[in-house]
């Protein structure tokens, strides 16, 4: 019935209904007048007798005008309604702006959270040809007993050479990145990223070169590789000039030298949201031999990236199962099987893949659903807004309805308003997105330096359709109440208003708080979960803990370096007045953790498939500088073949026995004896939040076991307001004095304050999103108190002029601005408790049904009401009496 009303078919079918309200209108004046209705009925069609005459004449008029019509008469005609269109927007500046800044903001927030989740999700790499069919190699395997299965995209050089075994020449590649090298041109030091990857990674992905050549397989020999670099094309224009003299010059790498060849063709740079400058063989990886075993020929050395293509006439599951068997194989030529490890070829974007997501990305999908919610936030408060417009045009409308405009003809004015501005916001909300997707993408992902930018093709369509969404709906429920409506003037006479707007504009209301209490719910549960987090233990002194770390240049001795290193730590240590020092391989909170076979007993690894613990070299007096106390026994001191297990370990190796003094073999069954000198309490190993995961240390000068890496971090215990000082002391004293190694520093507070970052974030921008829904809604709610209040002022000066008093009269329009609010407040409560499964995976420590949180999320909205009503009540308890009276 709607359709037809608001779309007639044919020109007869609206003269017909034209006529039909000729004799409505007709009827009801001669009923007023004093006629029975029956009577009056008949009279009317009496006086149109001729109806059907006059239909058919008025049907011959308008099939003649639509004929006329040609295209170009239609596009003026469009034209002048836009024109039409602006000069009333702009007689109405505050309602214009009003809704050019909500949809702006509303529109260009939830295109900054599309753009970010294109970047992660759906947007393949740039330059990658087929990139459907390109995959990336996922590794799944159960790390320890009692843990869940672990996916990762970390491979070792012997995996991927059983896996490619199994494909076609060029069908894989293998490639690793270095974020933090300088290239060295000229007398310019720039930053880059280094990608050692192999040859056939070019034609791999269909990238070319767009000046010189792309390096071959001859140049890619493992040990033994070519000297020769190529860059993008992107980092040669920005940062190289577009030299074409670069073809052939030498640049210095680190310590390494190597002669450009070629520049890789844009858009191509990497397959990773993080983009890639530059390219060597992967031959030339700086993996570090263990004794006679090479990097690529052992299992210690991870962290590549596979790609491959299956063949078309290999199910993807088959190759999964092929590679599976490979990779066993593989393991078992260079140490022990691992069992529980499956190949799966998954997507090549990582956040698509098998893996677990990141707490990050995790946050990126929660606020993807913030998005949608705001955006339904803005669409009723943009819809309360246009109904408001409505109920003060419903004159207008109505006198045009009556002068004999069309449905579709109104509807067209409507349509052009709101195309006027969906257009301005929809341009403003594009300059929004690309502002709030950076912010975004610094907040949630500082570390990562994105391939792409956040304006896109992708982001301009999603803000352009969703502008127009909104504007059509909201035009056509404006049309709907104002087509509705005939007697608009009649009910002016007799102060009839719109009750069915009202209605509309009040479930607009009722919407806006309920999804704004979600929100801020979810904003107070995020704020819960940062404060449990960090009142965590994590086992050690992490505000007073300095590590630093020299990475030498090849072919220095290790013992060398160890002592040049202590020479420039110990006159820091003095002044910054170090309360101890010492040495480890490894820092807490760092992702993944080194393993050696490991024998107690009778028992061994291999019987405890899913059981490794993961060791660490330590100097003399570690514990006591890091802050691990211990349960029983003591450090090893001068022993060199004494460990220290943690508790995870010592209760499982050995239950219900003492520990101490017990025998654990290391790397192979008949290595000497290491006895268990000590029982440290366990302490967060890999991540913030995780199970007790079991460790062991051995002493920094124990030869017996040599697979281990050496202890070449220094640390410091200092206090903790002297932490940065020494950090930045230590440091410059370490560049000095090895300028041409790479100097790593961190204090662990600053690691463990990237541990809270995804908490944190996610209650600042929950908080941020809250927010701004309810400064939306609060909008809303005054809007609807303002114009209520509006159209009642002859009402309040009447309850005035009767002896009303302000007090009385302002809380009677508080009230019923109240309870919208307080049903909406009600109705975002229970919708908080059916989305807490959504979210709990991202809290700690704080029940998602906490009811400090629903009550603050309840609380807030309410209290914003009435902020929001205050004025508007101001005016009713000051109505003038004198309007009552004289209405009446």
């Amino acid at each position: 019935m709607i359709r037809r009303r608001l779309f007639p078919r044919a020109p007869r079918d609206a003269v017909a209904a034209e006529l039909d309200f000729h004799v409505a209108m007709r009827t009801h004046e001669l009923t007023q007048a004093g006629l029975p209705p029956a009577d009056a009925e008949r009279r009317a069609r009496a006086e149109f007798a001729t109806r059907e005459a006059i239909a058919a004449e008025c049907v011959a008029i308008a099939e003649t005008t639509e004929q006329r019509l040609s295209r170009r008469d239609r596009l003026l005609d469009v034209a002048r309604d836009i024109r039409f269109a602006v000069r009333q927007l702009l007689k109405a500046p505050a309602f214009s702006l009003g809704v050019i800044a909500t949809l702006a903001l509303g529109i260009g927030a939830g295109s900054s959270v599309f753009a970010l989740l294109d970047g992660i999700f759906w947007r393949w790499p740039a330059g990658v040809s087929a990139p459907a069919t390109l995959q990336r190699v996922w590794i799944t395997s159960r790390p320890s007993m009692g843990t869940p299965p672990y996916s990762a995209t970390d491979l070792e050089y012997p995996r991927y050479r059983a896996i490619s075994a199994l494909l076609p020449a060029n069908a894989s590649a293998l490639y690793s990145v270095d974020p933090t090298v300088t290239v060295q041109v000229r007398d310019a030091a720039l930053p880059a990223r280094l990608a050692y990857a192999t040859a056939s990674l070019f034609p791999l992905v269909g990238a070319h070169a767009v000046l010189g050549r792309l390096y071959g397989r001859g140049e890619d020999v493992m040990g033994a590789a070519a000297p020769v670099v190529v860059v993008s094309e992107s980092f040669w224009r920005r940062s190289l000039g577009a030299d074409a003299g670069v073809i052939g010059a030498t640049v210095a790498i680190g310590r390494a030298r190597y002669q450009v060849i070629g520049i890789v063709a844009a858009p191509f740079s990497g397959v990773d949201v993080e983009g890639v400058d530059a390219w060597v063989p992967l031959g030339d990886y700086p993996g570090v031999s263990q004794g006679a075993t090479p990097w690529w020929e052992s299992r210690n050395w991870s962290g590549f990236q596979m790609l491959l293509r299956v063949p078309p006439g290999l199910a993807s599951a088959a190759f999964d199962a092929r590679a599976t068997q490979a990779i066993h194989a593989a393991d078992g030529q260079v140490g022990s099987v691992d069992s529980s490890a499956r190949v799966t070829a998954g997507s090549l974007i990582m956040a698509r893949g098998p893996g677990e997501q990141s707490a990050e990305t995790s946050i990126a999908v929660q606020l993807g659903g913030v998005a949608l919610l705001l955006l339904l936030i803005v669409t009723a408060n943009v819809l309360g807004l246009m109904l408001a417009r409505a109920a003060r045009r419903r004159q207008e409308v109505a006198l045009r309805l009556a002068l004999g405009i069309s449905r579709g003809r109104l509807l067209r004015l409507l349509l052009a308003e709101s195309a006027v501005l969906a257009a301005v916001a929809g341009v403003a909300s594009v300059l929004v997105a690309v502002v709030g997707g950076a912010l975004l993408r610094r907040w949630l992902f500082p570390d990562t330096r994105w391939a792409a930018p956040p304006l896109h093709w992708h982001l301009v369509a999603f803000a352009a359709v969703t502008a127009i969404a909104i504007a059509v709906l909201t035009s056509l429920m404006s049309m709907r109440v104002a087509v509705t409506n005939h007697g608009a003037l009649i009910d002016r006479v007799h102060g009839r208003s719109l009750g069915g707007m009202g209605r509309l504009r009040t479930a607009a209301v009722i919407g806006q708080i309920a999804l704004s209490t979600v929100l801020l719910v979810g904003a107070v549960l995020f704020a819960e979960s940062l404060r449990n987090v960090r009142r965590l233990d994590v086992g050690y002194d992490a505000d007073r803990l300095v590590y630093a770390a020299v990475r030498a240049a090849p072919g220095e001795a290790g013992d060398v370096t160890a002592a040049r290193v202590d020479e420039v730590v110990a006159p820091i240590a003095r002044r910054v007045a170090a309360e101890g020092t010492s040495r480890t391989s490894a820092i807490p909170l760092q992702v993944g953790g080194f393993g050696i076979p490991w024998f107690a007993g009778t028992d061994s690894m291999g019987a405890r498939a899913h059981f490794r613990p993961t060791v660490s070299r330590v100097a003399a007096g570690y514990f006591a500088v890091v802050g691990l106390r211990f349960v029983t026994g003591g450090d090893f001191g001068a022993q060199t073949s004494g460990v220290v297990v943690n508790q995870k370990m010592a209760e499982t190796v050995w239950p219900g026995v003492n520990p101490v003094g017990q025998c654990l073999r290391l790397g192979k069954r008949d290595a000497a004896c290491h006895l268990v000198t000590g029982v440290v309490r366990d302490a967060r190993r890999s991540a913030l939040i995780e199970p007790p995961l079991p460790q062991y240390f051995v002493a920094a000068n124990d030869s017996t076991v040599p697979m281990v890496p050496a202890a070449d971090m220094v640390v410091l215990r200092v206090a903790a307001v002297h932490s940065a000082a020494a950090s930045a002391l230590l440091g410059a004293a370490l560049q000095r004095a090895f300028p041409d190694a790479r100097v790593w520093k961190v204090r662990l507070e600053e690691t463990l304050e990237k541990a809270y970052h995804p908490w944190r974030l996610g209650a600042a921008l929950f908080a941020l999103f809250g927010m701004l829904a309810l400064v939306v809604a609060s909008v809303g709610v005054y809007s609807v108190v303002a114009y209520d209040v509006a159209q009642r002022m002859r009402d309040f000066g009447i309850r005035s002029a009767l002896g009303a008093g302000v007090g009385r009269l302002a809380s009677g329009v508080i009230r019923g601005a109240l309870w919208p609010v307080a049903l909406g407040a009600a109705i975002g409560v229970l919708l908080s408790l059916a989305a807490a499964k959504s979210v709990s995976a991202l809290l700690y420590g704080v029940s998602p049904h906490a009811a400090v949180a629903l009550v603050a999320g309840a609380t807030v909205p309410l209290a914003a009401a009435i902020v929001a009503s205050l004025l508007p009540a101001w005016r009713a308890a000051h109505a003038d009496p004198a309007i009552g009276l004289r209405s009446e």
